[in-house]
Order: C-alpha cells, then structure tokens, then sequence
C-alpha cells in the first residue's frame, strides 16, 4: 500500500499550505477518491485497511475540522454497508460534491 501521496496531503494540511474548512475537506476526499481508483489492492481487507489507514493519516493532520472528518466517517459508513472499492471512491466523490454545492449556495458577502 502506498501512503505517500496521502502524506503529502496531510503535510500541506499541517502546514497551512492547505487552509479552511472547505478546502482541507475538498483535498482529503479528493486525494481519497483518486488513490482509490489508482491503486490495486490485493484483497477487499487490504483495501479496507488502506482506507482506514489514510483517513486516520488526513483526520490526525487537522484533528479539529469537522467536515474532514466527517467525509472520512461517510466513506466508512459505505464500507459498513459491505461496497465495493469503487463504490467508496465514489462515496468520497458523493462527499465532495455535497461540498461543493453547499459553497455554490451560500451567499457572496
């Protein structure tokens, strides 16, 4: 299992390269969803332990922000519900599109 681009993520996470609640949140589900549809797992409790393991590496880079961790709990939620590994690349994808919409919404100050 590769974690290194998660780590990168995480890192800029830590170090405000990746700042606010939206964006922190945008970045997790999206580094989650592509490293999902990139790698190849070699069983459905590798790719299983691969989730669990980079969610906790993104929620520990900002252990404060409530819709990171919530995107990671909604794509475990999936993995509850017994999906596939594409079905939980497109939970995260699910995720960040809800993101996306909420900010689209509100209002410009």
């Amino acid at each position: 299992m590769d974690f290194s681009i998660i780590q990168h993520i995480a890192d800029d996470i830590k170090t405000i390269t990746i700042q606010g609640a939206t964006n922190i949140a945008k970045a997790a589900c999206e580094v989650m969803q592509n490293e999902l549809k990139r790698q190849i797992f070699a069983s459905n409790e590798e790719m299983l332990d691969f989730v669990t393991k980079a969610s906790q590496i993104l929620i520990d880079a900002r252990e404060t922000e409530p819709l990171l961790r919530n995107g990671m709990k909604y794509a475990k939620s999936k993995i509850a519900q017994g999906a596939s590994q594409a079905q939980i690349a497109d939970a995260f994808g699910e995720y960040l599109g809800r993101i996306e919409r909420e900010e689209a919404s509100r209002p410009m100050i």
